[in-house]
């Protein structure tokens, strides 16, 4: 994402301040921030260039790592998708709104 795109983009005082076992690799908070931003797998897939197996084994992993932090693993269930994991992380401040100038 570039300065002047909507959307949202992680907050990195946030994401820098999670717990050893919830800390997202390069790969999951890019493939996370294209999810929040409304992306499907496929899509994520095309984006980055890789392919949607790919995308689905990081997505999961993402996701299993957020439902256990604060704010956001206590208003989910264990199936929970993530169209409803995506508004608690925006909601509990790890994404914000992409400023615009």
């Amino acid at each position: 994402m570039t300065e002047g795109d909507s959307g949202y983009t992680p907050v990195t005082e946030k994401w820098a301040d999670v717990p050893v076992f919830a800390k997202l690799n390069d790969r999951e908070l890019t493939f996370l921030t294209h999810a929040v931003n409304g992306l499907t797998n496929k899509q994520i897939a095309e984006t980055c260039d890789v392919q949607p197996y790919l995308v689905d084994k990081v997505m999961k992993a993402a996701i299993n790592k957020v439902k256990t932090l604060d704010g956001v693993g206590d208003q989910t269930s264990t199936y929970s998708h993530r169209q409803s994991i995506a508004p608690l992380l925006i909601k509990n401040g790890y994404f914000e709104p992409v400023k615009q100038d």
